[in-house]
């Protein structure tokens, strides 16, 4: 039942993409896809997706994809099959903060850690080092090698022996060639967007997080890791130093790269959350807690604090906070 669950949440409410407006919904093609048994995906008749773009936090886009039905239905039957031994797999590493969890009651399908808890962890773990290292995967989701999820469940050598779809050995085997097949057949990426991804990208993590351990770069330093996001705290700048120099070895071992442009060790001026959720949620309220006649300027005199917030920081995601906040509290 938990899985016949899972899948059906996959399908009916982590299909698209979480950015699409709200009238965009799969209820109906994820109850049909749902209800059908075996794989509709055989690798010989491969088929794509129907890419779109929307905004980013850091006033950038990203490309996220609207995927074929029958790799939807895939993706989700592969979850839901093998969520035991995915949840095993996850449970290997200490330092992410981004394994899925499904939960019926959510709007979508499964979550990871929000902001907040993110922010949280950071200062609880992290603050008693004197350095910290920052850094993330160059284009994640864009450049995964399809046949390094198998070697990120099996290890190389085992999935390079056995590439059988179908084999009992290497079940992640399956994974390689949905992904494959869902993108006319090219081996580097995997979707943007589905709830379904978030387990493949953080089956890849995990793998980068081992492979780090394996290294030796966990010691004398502690790592979180959020999807793609990496900060690494320790007490010396070489430590720290080396720590990342190990992480992107790990990283490169499944032909992937840190992103170089922000990659950075910081000491003294490395924050460990944003101070302006707060600071524009206590404006916003201020402005609806006053009088009738005082809440229209002082609504715009949030609004545009939001906006030179925005600007300033260089992030449109200060401005989506607002309207969130504005959606969440109508629903």
């Amino acid at each position: 039942m938990m899985q016949m669950a899972l899948k059906h949440d996959l399908l009916e409410k982590g299909y698209l993409p979480e950015n699409l407006p709200p009238t965009f919904v799969t209820t109906a093609i994820g109850a049909n896809l749902a209800a059908r048994n075996g794989w509709l995906t055989d690798g010989r008749h491969p088929v794509r997706s129907s890419p779109f773009n929307a905004s980013k936090r850091g006033m950038t886009r990203r490309e996220f994809s609207f995927v074929h039905p029958s790799t939807a239905h895939d993706l989700a039957q592969f979850v839901a099959d093998r969520e035991a031994e995915l949840t095993h797999h996850f449970a290997l590493s200490d330092f992410s903060l981004s394994k899925p969890v499904h939960d019926p009651d959510l709007d979508r399908a499964v979550t990871i850690a929000s902001h907040s808890e993110l922010e949280s962890a950071r200062l609880s773990r992290l603050a008693r080092y004197r350095f910290v290292a920052r850094t993330d995967i160059s284009r994640f989701y864009h450049t995964i090698y399809t046949h390094s999820i198998p070697w990120a469940v099996h290890g190389r050598a085992a999935a390079k022996v056995d590439r059988n779809p179908a084999s009992a050995n290497c079940y992640a085997n399956r994974l390689d060639l949905i992904v494959r097949a869902g993108q006319d057949g090219q081996t580097v990426g995997i979707p943007v967007g589905p709830d379904a991804s978030r387990y493949v990208a953080e089956v890849i993590g995990t793998a980068i997080d081992q492979e780090f351990v394996r290294r030796g770069g966990h010691q004398n330093c502690d790592l979180i890791r959020h999807v793609d996001d990496v900060w690494i705290g320790a007490d010396t700048h070489a430590a720290a130093e080396e720590a990342l120099w190990r992480y992107r070895e790990a990283i490169r071992f499944f032909e992937l790269d840190i992103n170089e442009t922000k990659a950075a060790i910081y000491s003294d001026n490395f924050s460990f959350s944003d101070t302006w959720p707060t600071d524009i949620a206590a404006k916003f309220e201020f402005a609806s807690n006053s009088l009738d006649r005082h809440i229209p300027e002082r609504l715009r005199a949030a609004l545009e604090h939001a906006f030179s917030l925005t600007s300033t920081n260089n992030d449109d995601g200060v401005l989506k906070y607002p309207c969130r906040r504005d959606h969440q509290g109508r629903q």
